[in-house]
């Protein structure tokens, strides 16, 4: 066995997922099961998609538009009691750790954010993806309103890099799947380092003067949104009114 595989219960998937319309239902009690199965999903190579008969083949088509959206280049197998072709899943020479890590769909956006999903079966369920990219500073407390009061339902999954007006030299990883949402730091920009310092590590790593910008360094808000139906330009608008200079503080 040389793949990381995971099951996937269509039946459960639909509802927990209710075919991609809605990962914040208000009745769940295992608060942590949206987040696992995206999880589950974001690092694999091979994803056995059980039960395929217990959904209409719309549900199913339905339900892989929003696996592909989570995880765009995992083999998926449609089965029914489990089972597969051993050959399917042994010897498949697909496991490769940091290949694996990097295929989930948000890393993809976020590496390629003008190369997002475009397949005809993304488009036909209305799943998308996009980056939300900017320069200046998030106001925390506007952020967290955001996210409390603004962020929408059709959002499926968020996650990426941002930062703080109240700390500009820090780095923060934020992310959402379902109801679980988490902020924490994610180490320090390389602009909040020595001038000589800088120069010396840009020296031997040039790639850090990549998207370096003369007045944020490094500095960036960049968060991939995928979702169904989302009102990608109202997204937007709400969190450029957390957006705050710098400069002016």
């Amino acid at each position: 066995l040389d793949a990381v595989i995971t099951v996937v219960d269509a039946i459960r998937l639909k509802e927990e997922f209710q075919c991609g319309n809605s990962l914040k239902k208000e009745n769940i009690d295992e608060e942590d099961m949206e987040k696992l199965i995206i999880e589950q999903l974001e690092f694999c190579n091979i994803i056995i998609l059980n039960k395929k008969d217990e959904v209409s083949k719309e549900e199913l088509a339905e339900i892989e538009a929003v696996i592909r959206s989570i995880q765009p280049q995992a083999k998926i197998i449609e089965t029914n009691y489990s089972k597969v072709e051993i050959n399917q899943i042994f010897d498949t020479h697909l496991f490769d750790l940091e290949a694996s890590s990097m295929t989930a769909g948000w890393i993809e956006a976020m590496n390629n954010p003008e190369e997002v999903m475009t397949s005809e079966e993304v488009l036909e369920y209305g799943i998308s993806t996009f980056v939300y990219y900017r320069r200046k500073a998030l106001d925390m407390n506007k952020f967290d309103w955001f996210v409390a009061k603004r962020l929408p339902k059709s959002v499926i999954r968020v996650k990426g890099l941002c930062w703080f007006d109240t700390e500009p030299d820090m780095s923060f990883l934020f992310e959402q799947a379902g109801r679980q949402i988490q902020l924490k730091q994610a180490g320090m920009w390389y602009a909040s380092a020595p001038e000589e310092e800088l120069r010396n590590m840009s020296v031997s790593d040039p790639s850090i003067l990549k998207d370096w910008d003369p007045v944020y360094g490094d500095r960036m808000q960049k968060l991939v949104f995928i979702g169904r139906n989302m009102d990608k330009d109202q997204i937007a608008r709400d969190l450029d009114s957390c957006l705050v200079d710098v400069e002016e503080n």
